[in-house]
């Protein structure tokens, strides 16, 4: 089911006003291609582009962008009223558009009010169910509203869902003869269009959805083949081995890996060819963008999430949202959002950083590397499996992209090829290319496909996955295109708007400004705007304009050449910057940058205002609140209001913290340290509670724990202590209330004493029996000295 009624809606707006795509390109400023990716549903239109095309068509954003409101867009001079759009039904919810039935019969309701009284409508309904269609008519006197035919708009008035019944209102008295025969007319119109709806209905089923060809995937390179889809819908192919083709029927993209082939079919279904664990597709429905990996495929649904079969690692994608592309490449999948940002699957070494890139507009993965492009048209490439990424940093104005294994190319909107490879031939070959719409790489090889839908092809063809075309030689001389003429200027608040005459046959505009850098702005449209950042007022700037044609059919015109003085219109000041708020006590201090230009600012927090002349204020805040938020202003007057405005206000939260002299807590009493009557070496210590502390710090011999109880046990061991010691116990009560409390410490003193251990008592020598004679050691009679040796001395007396 298709849930954007906006591509409808911008198809038939644009019909109704006889706009070709150009045209409307143009009108926004953007590439014809990207206006088709809009109005096809491949890509989303941003919102400044939404608001450009309210304004062109003179229709309600609101209605433009709401899938449930029909659109009211004027009758341009015929009658300057109001035309309504809106889309069939299947169901009372929602129902896509559908096309291309009963001579493109398109599914949408016009309705004209005031016109002529005598004119008469006939409406009709479409049932939900598919097998049954059933027409309600009725005539009746429109004093007020006329349905325009498909003449007109190419439009059906579809009004409403309805039974399977079949009612005719009677036609009241008076009629005319006349219109009798204009109703029979408008009738028998009806028949025919339920009657193709109907026959239209038996060939779609309720499951499937429309999906166009358009600019997404219409080319696939392999690695013997290479197919293309062309205006036709049909498959050009190339290569002496083919995968095989018979169940690729109705298809409108394709994509391909090595031998691995993949194509979506119009109604939403996905066929595979050449690798069978990534093949298992067939139960896919409401497909709308397809890419084919090394051994893996991915759908994106409808709805914005994302399908994968194969290669596990590459297949994470169940939780994927908002998806509005696919890519696949060897064991990798990425995905762009609607914010242009990445999703990534798969295991390789820059995944984190790929998948932190922002604002991508499309992406290429080759063997070696991948390749993105972003919203300005700037190219950044990043290595993976061990390869080289090629160097793209000077790439600019990038339209789309491809990669090889080791080479990049890249076309701008004409079409024109800018590639980076170290292969000299390859680069030679592809550097000749223009007219570029479909391009892809695999290997060594690059094949595309020119405006002409011609299949142009460089780099290795060793399976004839591409012809060998002619050269043809260019004219030696081509006609242009006329010079730009009657360019104007006007001077806006944003800077400066130019103006010039449409050129017959020009695509688009190069207009050159010489400021500092140069400015070059591509106008797809006979005007631009200069941004008042890249200009100084009162300077004189010499402006080049050149117009050139999408094809090269033509040459650029001649350049245009006028000068222009830049006098600045009333101009938004910057917002002050760098805006600081701090406390003291009762004042706050607030500063902030000078602005150029700026003769004063004012300041406001509250209820009070001042205009101060300097950078910096202080203010009394104590009649402020306690804990209670502020927002400060700060906002630049100009010091010339006939050229600048004021600036927006530069803005900063600020909490009133009062100041309060904090008390200190209770010191805490009754400190006792005991020890454990069990185990004399833990030391039980114990306080008494003070009042507002939470948590508090114990000392013991020099050693601190934090508790939030008042009681603690230590190890006498881990603070040091052996017997005989003193110690103190100092205890440090504080609170979590720092603003109203300060700490408190009391302390003392006490003796780590040890119970000494018992002396021993001797045990006793046994009795000797009666009868025996104690054994008395030997001793030694007074008289009786020992001999002892002589000495030196007494050697040396003489004898008398």
């Amino acid at each position: 089911m298709r849930k954007n009624c906006l591509p409808e809606k911008l198809s038939l707006m644009r019909k109704y006003y006889q706009l070709s795509l150009s045209d409307i390109a143009m009108k926004l400023n953007v590439p014809v291609t990207e206006y088709m990716n809009w109005e096809n549903g491949n890509t989303l239109c941003d919102t400044e582009s939404l608001k450009k095309i309210a304004e062109i068509y003179h229709v309600k954003l609101q209605d433009l962008v709401d899938n449930t409101k029909i659109v009211s867009i004027n009758y341009l001079d015929k009658i300057n009223d109001s035309v309504e759009l809106m889309t069939f039904r299947k169901d009372a919810k929602e129902v896509p558009f559908q096309e291309d039935v009963a001579d493109h019969i398109m599914a949408t309701s016009v309705i004209v009010t005031n016109v002529p009284a005598e004119l008469t409508q006939t409406t009709m309904s479409i049932p939900a169910s598919t097998e049954h269609t059933t027409m309600v008519t009725s005539t009746i006197d429109l004093g007020e509203t006329r349905v325009i035919s498909r003449d007109d708009l190419q439009a059906t008035t579809v009004n409403e869902i309805v039974e399977d019944t079949v009612e005719t209102e009677p036609v009241k008295p008076g009629i005319p003869k006349k219109l009798w025969g204009i109703a029979g007319a408008v009738l028998a119109g009806i028949v025919l269009l339920v009657l193709a709806v109907s026959f239209f209905n038996k060939e779609t089923t309720v499951d499937d959805i429309e999906v166009s060809l358009s600019n997404v995937n219409r080319i696939a390179l392999g690695d013997t083949y290479s197919v293309y889809i062309d205006n036709n819908g049909d498959l050009v192919t190339n290569g002496d081995t083919l995968p095989s083709l018979s169940k690729f029927k109705d298809i409108v993209q394709v994509s391909a890996w090595d031998g691995h082939l993949t194509g979506l079919k119009k109604n939403g279904k996905v066929v595979c060819t050449g690798s069978n664990e990534a093949c298992d597709v067939g139960s896919w429905n409401h497909i709308t963008m397809i890419a084919s990996g090394r051994n893996h495929t991915v759908g994106l649904t409808d709805e914005g999430t994302v399908v994968c079969t194969g290669n596990s690692s590459a297949c994470e994608v169940e939780n994927w949202k908002e998806v509005t592309a696919v890519y696949a490449g060897d064991g990798i999948t990425i995905a762009r959002t609607k914010g242009n940002n990445l999703l990534v699957s798969g295991n390789f070494g820059e995944k984190k950083t790929v998948a932190a890139q922002t604002k991508v507009k499309e992406v290429a993965i080759a063997e070696e590397q991948i390749i993105l492009l972003t919203n300005d048209g700037k190219v950044n490439t990043f290595a993976v499996s061990g390869g080289n990424a090629n160097n793209t940093a000077a790439w600019s104005n990038v339209a789309h992209i491809a990669g090889g294994k080791d080479f990049v190319i890249g076309a701008n909107n004409n079409g024109r090829m800018i590639i980076a490879s170290t292969n000299d031939d390859l680069v030679k070959e592809v550097s000749t290319w223009s007219g570029i719409k479909y391009m892809d790489a695999h290997g060594s090889t690059v094949v595309a496909v020119n405006a002409a839908g011609d299949l142009l092809g460089a780099g290795d063809n060793s399976y004839h996955q591409y012809k060998k075309a002619e050269t043809t030689p260019e004219p030696s001389e081509k006609a242009k295109l006329d010079k730009v003429s009657n360019v104007t200027f006007k001077t806006t608040t944003g800077g400066v708007s130019i103006s010039w005459d449409r050129v017959t046959s020009a695509d688009y505009y190069e207009v050159r400004l010489n400021t500092n850098p140069e400015t070059v702005i591509k106008a797809v449209g006979n005007s631009c705007n200069i941004s008042s950042d890249k200009l100084t007022d009162g300077t004189e700037y010499l402006i080049r304009i050149t117009p050139y044609t999408n094809d090269d059919s033509l040459a650029p015109g001649e350049e245009t050449t006028v000068t222009y003085q830049y006098v600045a219109n009333r101009v938004k000041l910057k917002t002050p910057g760098d805006l600081t708020l701090k406390q003291e006590k009762t004042e706050l201090q607030i500063h902030w940058n000078s602005v150029e230009h700026a003769k004063e600012y004012m300041v406001k927090l509250g209820t009070y205002e001042e205009r101060v002349r300097d950078t910096s204020v202080t203010l009394d805040i104590s009649a402020l609140e306690d804990g209670k938020k502020y927002t400060v202003t700060v906002t630049a007057i100009p010091d010339n209001t006939k050229n600048f405005a004021d600036s927006d206000p530069a803005m900063k939260d600020f909490t009133y913290d009062e100041p309060v002299e904090a008390v200190p807590l209770d010191k805490p009493a009754n400190i006792n340290s005991e020890q454990d009557s069990m185990n004399e070496t833990i030391l039980r210590i114990s306080w008494d509670a003070v009042e507002h502390a939470t948590k508090y710090t114990v000392s013991v011999n020099g050693k601190n724990y934090d508790t939030d109880q008042t009681t603690l046990t230590v190890d006498a061991g881990a603070v040091g202590l052996s017997d005989g010691n003193t110690y103190t116990v100092k205890v440090t009560a504080s609170s979590s209330d720092t603003k109203h409390y300060k700490n408190s410490s009391a302390e003392n003193s006490f003796t780590y004493k040890l119970t000494p251990e018992p002396t021993p008592t001797p045990t006793p020598e046994p009795t000797a029996e009666p009868t025996a004679e104690p054994t008395a050691e030997p001793t030694i009679e007074p008289t009786e000295e020992p001999t002892a040796e002589p000495t030196a001395e007494t050697e040396e007396e003489p004898h008398e």
